[in-house]
């Protein structure tokens, strides 16, 4: 996806639960964005990542494996600051 020079909140969206959250900058093209659940022991870690040809990958990560093992609606969103 294109997106836009500026800094933007990422929030991973897992179930009801909307963390980790951070602050990032990004600059100016196009990225690719994907989102990930693995399954540990009956729980569910998820991994969120931003990569852009020639930048370094960015990610998000909940490290608190707290998902039990389920159906859920997962996913990461971009809001911008501008």
């Amino acid at each position: 996806m294109y997106l836009a020079s500026g800094t933007y909140t990422w929030t991973q969206i897992f179930g009801g639960t909307r963390t980790p959250t951070r602050d990032i900058y990004l600059a100016t093209g196009t990225y690719t964005w994907r989102d990930c659940v693995v399954p540990h022991n009956g729980y569910y870690e998820q991994t969120s990542s931003l990569s852009k040809p020639g930048s370094e990958t960015a990610y998000l990560i909940d490290p608190s494996f707290g998902q039990l093992a389920g159906t859920y609606t997962f996913g990461s969103l971009l809001d911008p600051h501008f």
